[in-house]
């Protein structure tokens, strides 16, 4: 037996780990879910991750956990900024201009920024 800790080579995420407008847009709280959920993915020292919803030319490298996780505690900082919609998701795509699917983001800022009212 190994005494090695566990560890696979492929994880096949059913998102993309970085951005669920229902996690994204619930709180702070909900976001530091989703952050320890992909610490305990990053745990298992993937070599490939493979989102389900991604673009097409996207790499499927285990970086991108840890890309997900920064994303998730900028939108957390910007939101605690307060401001609009427009400002959080000028802030976002300021920060991550290079992800994709900018209509989740403006899906979960304007869910953020309703919870404020």
């Amino acid at each position: 037996m190994s005494s090695s800790p566990l560890s696979i080579d492929v994880y096949v995420a059913p998102m993309r780990p970085y951005a669920c407008p229902d996690q994204l847009g619930e709180g702070a709280a909900k976001r530091e879910a989703w952050i320890a959920s992909v610490d305990a993915i990053a745990a298992l020292n993937p070599k490939i991750v493979v989102a389900g919803h991604k673009s097409v030319e996207a790499a499927d490298r285990p970086e991108n956990l840890a890309a997900s996780q920064q994303y998730l505690r900028d939108f957390t900082i910007l939101a605690k900024k307060g401001g609009t919609v427009e400002d959080l998701v000028h802030g976002m795509l300021a920060l991550h201009g290079d992800r994709d699917q900018p209509h989740t983001l403006w899906i979960s800022a304007r869910a953020e920024v309703a919870r404020r009212v």
